[in-house]
């Protein structure tokens, strides 16, 4: 599994996941949504490069 990271599409809450083959994801919490504010969609982050290189 590789690894990405998503936010929350309520608060932004940003976590980093675990991707299946199939495109779904694992979410690191015990219920599988937000726990700051308990919401169940996710964004994925762009992957763009950062600083001044």
């Amino acid at each position: 599994m590789r690894r990405e990271v998503v936010t929350c599409k309520e608060c932004g809450q940003p976590y980093s996941v675990r991707v299946r083959d199939d495109g779904s994801f694992v979410l690191p919490t015990e219920t599988g949504e937000c726990e700051r504010c308990g919401a169940n969609q996710f964004s994925q982050v762009a992957d763009e490069p950062i600083g001044d290189d």
